[in-house]
């Protein structure tokens, strides 16, 4: 009695616990949905989705036991075809419930023994299709399920019993001599034991016993492989089930272990023990969800550094090629340049002499009575003109396909560097439709527009000086004249000898006027930057800081753009892992080591 009144204060101070574990789960359970329902732009392996959708209703079954007010523990027989799972289940119950026979396979449909106060609304729906209700006391709380066999040929048998596996609180792995290590038994115990209890039975053990003592004995042989699998104490029974189904304990072998099994399904496995089996499940199945949730998190371990200084790498080569080709026609168009240059010294010099010559050099007596063009509609028209040769010349054997040809790079360089190229390739997409004759384009024109202007920018020696003789032309001249012409009247009024002014005098005035300006002239247009290399050098590094600007520009926000979704991605997995360390450390605080119970787990 005072152990009976023990176990009810702890279900009744569990019973909050277990509410609140059946919270914790149910939000966990809504994590993973969210995660899963969602666009996932990273390519996870379907089959790790479909673990992580396996888990979630894994979840649910935990959480629809919990919900129930029965402690109850389904027990699941799981064996090949021929071991004997339904002369054991006979043999338990007292009667054959079970069909047995030399057909292969024995075991098609699921057979549920099941206490008849225990609701079947409570229990889960993979294991009612056959009820076999009975009144034992002793197995009121245990539901013992004969599932098909794992070997059957028949494919819906083994859904059927994949089906049934995630809902069972014990596996009871039922073997034979001949059948204890099969591979797709041993497959199914290596997946299931990560969470869930096992224990073990070596059935016909008569055979064991009395066969030729050849080799290894079945049991030890088995045993063997177990604590190689991390089990340091396996529960194992032996018996012949088939003698306590057919009355014969007489004739039963020595070390016939089937009371022992009997004990432990009736006695030694109470409320408690179950409710810790429970509990021990839940962990493995909560630790196994955060492992697979820190697996698909470290898959998407790429660095957008590292990805930005490929495409860095493969824009520049890009550019590289485009002013090769820019450098190419500047050279070409030299004389142009350079006539262009000597025209635009003359307009940006100041006075009267400079259009006149500039004129002059046109060739044209008859530009002499026209006006000169102003120097920035000028300066625009020509930029413009050798602009739309260059994109001309490039339009057919450059840019025809240069969008795709350049999606397919980056794609490259990326997938190199460990992004998947389903990652980028829609985003890429949009970019790749860009109108890359006119992106081309506009870089020429601003680096011609930019180049012209930074070659009268004072720079280096002479240009210094040139800023400075800028305001010599159209000004010293009329300095100069004014001196001479004050030279002639000091000798005219102020001179002691007598002066008598003549004709020649008045250059005087005029040959000061005339050379000053010519001086000055010559002086600022030999300063003025009249070489096409020039012109060719501040071009191209102009075009590569304008074309490395708006690559990056747009480039940098693609790759910006699918890192942040795919940082949402992880960050929801990450989520998902706190709240299963949570989980797991609240159960591990309100963990009770049973020694009988933490047999059935890997250590």
């Amino acid at each position: 009695m005072v152990e009976e009144a023990g176990l009810i204060r702890a279900l009744d101070m569990s019973s909050s616990f277990v509410k609140e574990l059946a919270q914790q789960l149910s939000q966990l359970s809504d994590r993973v949905d969210r995660w899963l329902a969602r666009k996932h732009l990273w390519p996870y392996e379907e089959r790790a989705l479909q673990t992580m959708r396996q888990f979630t209703e894994n979840l649910r079954r935990e959480i629809v036991k919990l919900a129930a007010e029965e402690v109850y523990g389904i027990i699941v027989f799981l064996g090949g075809t021929g071991v004997g799972k339904s002369s054991l289940l006979n043999a338990l119950a007292g009667e054959q419930i079970a069909p047995v026979s030399a057909q292969r396979p024995t075991t098609r449909q699921v057979i549920a023994y099941v206490h008849e106060a225990l609701p079947a609304q409570i229990l889960p729906p993979s294991i009612l299709e056959n009820l076999v209700r009975h009144n034992n006391d002793a197995l009121r709380n245990k539901v013992l399920v004969d599932a098909p066999d794992i070997d059957s040929r028949e494919t819906k048998n083994y859904h059927r019993l994949r089906g049934i596996l995630p809902d069972a609180d014990i596996i009871l792995y039922v073997g034979s001599p001949e059948k204890y290590h099969d591979q797709i038994g041993w497959e199914l115990f290596r997946e299931f034991s990560r969470h869930k209890a096992f224990a073990f039975v070596l059935n016909r053990w008569d055979e064991c016993w009395n066969r030729e003592k050849t080799g290894k004995p079945p049991d030890q042989d088995w045993l063997e492989d177990l604590n190689r699998e991390g089990y340091d104490q396996p529960l194992l029974f032996r018996t012949s089930a088939r003698y306590w189904m057919e009355k014969r304990e007489a004739e039963l072998p020595s070390g016939d272990q089937f009371p022992h099994l009997r004990r432990w399904l009736e006695a030694e496995l109470g409320e408690k023990e179950l409710l810790v089996i429970r509990q021990t499940n839940l962990e493995g199945l909560v630790k196994d969800l955060k492992d697979l949730a820190m697996a698909l998190a470290d898959s998407v371990n790429v660095s957008p550094e590292e990805v930005w200084s490929a495409w860095q790498n493969v824009m520049e080569r890009d550019i590289g090629e485009f002013l090769i080709r820019s450098q190419t026609f500047l050279t070409e168009q030299r004389e142009y340049l350079e006539r262009f240059l000597r025209q635009e010294a003359n307009r940006r010099i100041d006075g009267w002499l400079a259009p006149l010559l500039n004129r002059l050099q046109g060739g044209l007596l008859s530009k002499l009575l026209l006006p000169a063009p102003k120097s920035e509609s000028y300066t625009s028209t020509y930029i413009l003109d050798l602009v739309n040769d260059l994109t001309k010349r490039l339009r057919e054997d450059y840019l025809r396909n240069y969008g795709e040809d350049l999606k397919i790079r980056l794609l490259t360089a990326a997938n190199e560097r460990g992004i998947p190229i389903v990652v980028l390739e829609d985003s890429l997409e949009g970019v790749a439709a860009t109108d890359w004759l006119r992106f081309w384009k506009e870089q020429a024109q601003g680096g011609l527009q930019n180049s012209l202007e930074t070659l009268w920018q004072p720079a280096g020696w002479k240009g210094r000086i040139r800023s400075v003789a800028q305001l010599l032309p159209g000004r010293l001249c009329w300095l100069a004249g004014l001196a001479g012409l004050g030279v002639l009247m000091y000798r005219m009024f102020l001179a002691t000898a007598p002066y008598s002014p003549g004709l020649w005098d008045v250059l005087y005035f005029l040959m000061p006027f005339f050379l000053a300006e010519a001086l000055s002239y010559a002086l600022v247009y030999t300063l003025s930057p009249k070489s096409w290399q020039a012109v060719a050098f501040t071009v191209n590094e102009r075009i590569s800081q304008l074309a490395r600007d708006n690559f990056t520009r747009t480039y940098k926000q693609v790759l910006d753009k699918v890192f942040g979704q795919l940082h949402d991605e992880t960050q929801q997995l990450h989520q998902l892992i706190a709240s299963s360390e949570q989980l797991l450390q609240r159960l591990k605080e309100r963990r009770e080591e049973i020694e009988e119970v933490l047999r059935l787990y890997r250590t």
